[in-house]
Formats: structure tokens, sequence, C-alpha cells
């Protein structure tokens, strides 16, 4: 019997890239441990596939981490230098999976850093990477494409403040960093008499656009040889105590099952993005708004998040299948018209805060 394929899976908060920006981890911070439950459910998914699952961990994180006997776990401490380390834990596996922030490029250089590996990798191409992580950029792009549905945006530097073009803009409006992930630093502008109350929140460029009111919903796409398959949208759920300070809130997790008009558009303004988008591989997310009400009849796309989202813990549990190894499939594997996939009856919602 052959030995089990190898599947390298690394997330930048729990797998030693905080050493690389000397931050300590921290038991309380929403990014961490969205990360680390994405990574865990990723390869509890892989291991039941057959796969033997590389991982690499934050020393310091060590004892937080799942004992499963399968997992493989590799400590990284200070000394270590992450990208020969993660160069070497890929030279001796088939499959790859990087999933990090997409603020200050940080997904980006981790690709680069495996440039002579793509052949394996699981995500989006570095290309679409660099594409999708940009605000103003992916803006443009879709805009070049004819698609008119994102919110009418601008790039604000910190010095901008007073410029016709921003005091001109409309409100309630919505401040955040040109390059981000989720929801983080993601600030509502009620009043531009606030807005210097938020400039220290944010980094030097920020990307101002509409407030879009409706239903946040999230659709994960999977990106074949042979075209994208849509999975079922979730409606997207965020911290409300922090909306009196002005902020979005983190994201806390999502709600299932989605009314079926939202659904329907939320699945039609998809498509017509993937339509637009440059063709890629893996798997990556969409942020959209969703009007749900008789004044509400459009949809927008708010963001392209090119990395798996954490709407893949709710999926993993809406789907019959295994979706890690359906992602493995419809990225690396030989095409095969998508079937109809099974979803269990099955009702969650994050709890309330």
């Amino acid at each position: 019997m052959s030995p089990p394929k190898k599947i390298l899976l690394f997330e930048w908060l729990t797998s030693g890239g905080m050493w690389q920006t000397g931050d300590a981890p921290s038991h309380v911070c929403a990014m961490q441990n969205q990360g680390r439950e994405m990574l865990l459910a990723l390869a509890e998914d892989f291991l039941a596939g057959g796969l033997e699952v590389l991982l690499p961990v934050d020393s310091r994180l060590s004892a937080s981490m799942s004992r499963q006997a399968q997992l493989k776990m590799i400590e990284i401490g200070e000394e270590e230098c992450l990208p020969e380390v993660l160069i070497n834990l890929a030279s001796e596996s088939d499959y790859v999976v990087v999933i990090a922030p997409e603020s200050e490029c940080i997904l980006s250089n981790c690709l680069r850093w495996l440039k002579d590996f793509e052949d394996r990798i699981l995500n989006p191409s570095p290309e679409f990477t660099e594409l999708a992580a940009n605000k103003q950029s992916v803006f443009e792009y879709l805009q070049s494409r004819g698609f008119q549905h994102s919110p009418c945006g601008i790039n604000f530097g910190r010095f901008q403040r007073g410029g016709q073009q921003i005091d001109r803009f409309p409100l309630p409006a919505v401040l955040k960093p040109i390059q981000g992930a989720g929801s983080e630093e993601v600030v509502v502008i009620e009043d531009w008499d606030d807005l210097d109350l938020c400039l220290n929140l944010l980094p030097d460029q920020y990307w101002l656009e509409s407030f879009v009111a409706g239903t946040p919903v999230s659709v994960s796409v999977l990106g074949s040889r042979c075209g994208y398959e849509l999975l079922t949208p979730t409606i997207q759920r965020f911290d409300q105590r922090r909306r009196s300070e002005g902020l979005i809130g983190e994201y806390v997790g999502s709600e299932y099952p989605i009314d079926q008009v939202i659904k329907k558009r939320a699945l039609k303004l998809a498509g017509n993005v993937v339509q637009a988008l440059p063709p890629t591989l893996g798997y990556f997310g969409l942020d959209l708004v969703v009007g749900d009400s008789a004044g509400q009849t459009n949809a927008f796309l708010i963001e392209v998040n090119p990395r798996l989202t954490s709407s893949y813990l709710s999926l993993r549990e809406i789907y019959s299948e295994n979706l890690a190894m359906l992602m493995l499939e419809k990225t690396l594997g030989p095409f095969r018209p998508a079937p109809e996939r099974q979803v269990k009856t099955c009702t969650f919602r994050s709890p309330s805060l």
C-alpha cells in the first residue's frame, strides 16, 4: 500500500507568523481564534479524507492546539526562519494551503515564498490575491469589466481631509484600510466631525465607500480549471456591541438557512462577480450586502477575500460531503461536472452579542 498523500496547512497567526512581526499571541484575539478554528477544522477534514497533515505551530500556542495523534505538528520558535521552514515543508508535501490576512501584503508574501510550489497550492494565484487584497485595485478592475454592483469608493490618504472630493462624498460612509482582512478596523462614518477620531485607528491609506444597507451575506467560491462553483450563501453576523463606537464589529459567525429571496439575489450577484474576475483556482470568499425590503432590491459586492474564510466553519456543517477534499479535487484534480450538492437539514445561528 502506498503511503498517504501529505498536505501542509499554514495559518499565519497560529503557525509562526507572529514571530515575524514581533507580536505576542493573545487568547482573546478574535482573528487568532478564528484562524485556529479554521486551521483545525481543515486539518480534521483532510485527515478524514485520508491525508497526512503537516501543521506548523507557534511554540507559544502548541498547548492550545489539537493533540490528534494523526497530526504531525512542527513547533516554530523565535529562532526559526519562517520562509525557509515553509519551503522545506512544502517540498515534502503533495498539497499546500495558506491562510493569512491580506493586510500588509502578508498573504501575498507567503505565496511568493512558495512560488516554486504553485502546482500544489490550493489557494488562488498570487496575481488574483494581489488584485483582490487591494480595495481600490479590485474596484477599478471590476468597473473596467462593466461590473456596476460595488459601492462607489475613493482612495483616501491621511492628509486628504478637507479636499473637495471627500467633503462631497455622501454619508453615511464606510472607512477601511485599503488592504485589510475581514471587518478589522472598519469604521462607519456618520458625521465628518467624527472623522478625526477615527484616523488613529487606521493606517495611512484608507478606502472610503458608500454605506450599503441590507443583509450581510457570504458566498464561498471554488475555482477549478473549468470555471467556478458557488457554495450556498450564509448570513454573516457581527458583534453589535462595537456599533456604538462606530465600528462594524468583529465577525462572530453565520446564520443558516437563508431567506430564499436573499439567497437567489446573492447567488445571482456572486455569479456576475466571478464572471468579471480573472480566472483562478482554489477557495475564496465574497462578502455581499443584499437588500431585503421592498425598497432594497439591489445587491452589492463589498469584499473579495482571496483565501479560506471563516464561513468554511459553517459550510462544513451544512454540506454532506467533505468540503476540504472537494476543494482539493476542484483545484488540482481532474475535471468533473459539479453535481447537485447535498446539504443537511440544519439550522444554526451564532450566539447573540
